[in-house]
């Protein structure tokens, strides 16, 4: 699958491969989850839609673009990048072959404070440019 998307003043495209587009997500009320790492763990190794975990396929070579959304929206990625980022490595995805990609649609790009935040900062700080 091709997708090209505005990003700044240009745009970005990638072609993306094992996607399984499933639907639109609604939002509910849930409980919190008491182990969110546990949580993130298992949904990682059967996602919905797709066959195998999340990892499987990707090695040394992968290219890999995480898409987080932007200061306007809190979604708590710092608590789930963790386990996405150790099971890449597990996979020999080098830190230097994952990059990020902040959701703006209409927004103004995230501050370097703000990348942190939505980031968190171990991850930030690993990834900083």
């Amino acid at each position: 699958m091709q997708v090209r998307m505005p990003y700044a003043q240009g745009t970005v495209s990638a072609e993306l491969r094992d996607v399984h587009p499933l639907d639109t997500l609604d939002i509910a009320e849930v409980p919190a989850l008491e182990n969110i790492r546990a949580a993130a763990l298992k949904s990682f190794e059967s996602p919905i839609g797709m066959t195998g975990n999340v990892f499987s396929g990707y090695g040394k070579a992968d290219q890999v673009l995480i898409l987080v959304s932007d200061s306007f929206r809190t979604t708590r990625m710092e608590q789930v990048l963790p386990v996405l980022l150790e099971g890449l490595s597990s996979k020999s995805v080098p830190d230097e072959n994952i990059n990020f990609l902040f959701a703006t649609g209409t927004h103004r790009p995230p501050t370097k404070e703000e990348q942190a935040r939505i980031l968190g900062n171990e991850v930030y700080q690993r990834f900083e440019p």
